[in-house]
């Protein structure tokens, strides 16, 4: 039994966490850039899809290789690839940013630290344990 992964799976894998890596890369921009939030939040998003297209390109990535052989080869389906990419880190920011939001309500910064065990997992986070 083999344990590496197919072309799709793969493909699936890294879009993953490069939509993921764009996620954190864009936090970075914008608490560089606008650490008042002044920017309005589609500016953000269309960074993301940027970030997402480029990093495609760079990298030739593009889903639509293995599934389709009409005109989305190429460029053209790497920039589609990226959007997808940017869009799915748009997505990771909402969820990260949600689970980070659930963890400080649990714990606030200055709040003294709890004897008792609390759990730190995703599912207890998502608890509200």
């Amino acid at each position: 039994m083999s344990n590496a992964l197919s072309g799709s799976q793969a493909l699936l894998a890294s879009t993953t966490v490069f939509a993921v890596l764009i996620t954190k890369l864009v936090d970075f921009i914008r608490n560089g850039f606008d650490p008042q939030t002044k920017w309005p939040k589609w500016s953000w998003n269309l960074a993301a899809l940027g970030l997402g297209i480029a990093v495609a390109l760079i990298f030739q990535v593009n889903i639509f290789a293995n599934i389709s052989h009409t005109h989305v080869q190429g460029w053209v389906g790497q920039v589609l690839t990226g959007a997808g990419i940017g869009a799915g880190g748009s997505a990771w920011h909402e969820i990260l940013d949600t689970l980070s939001s659930s963890a400080k309500k649990l714990n606030p910064a200055g709040a003294p630290k709890s004897q008792g065990k609390r759990e730190t997992s995703v599912i207890g986070l998502m608890r509200g344990r």
